[in-house]
């Protein structure tokens, strides 16, 4: 999977999904108030330790990423 994290938007990194946390629609934060809305879910990645070789003391848990999930 493809990750693109907001505070080093010029680099992506690689890794894979390790939960997801199910929320109900309302506790769900959103971006907008349109039907195509961005909403905010809690995900835990765990990096390809060679995709961020430099930036491991860089990351802080609760930043921003983009995910990008490739599936077979």
């Amino acid at each position: 999977m493809k990750i693109t994290v907001s505070a080093f938007a010029n680099r992506q990194f690689q890794g894979k999904v390790d939960s997801i946390a199910f929320m109900p629609e309302d506790n769900l934060t959103s971006n907008s108030a349109s039907s195509n809305s961005l909403h905010q879910i809690p995900v835990k990645i765990v990096f390809d330790g060679s995709s961020i070789q430099g930036y491991e003391s860089r990351f802080n848990p609760g930043m921003s990423a983009i995910v990008k999930v490739e599936t077979k």
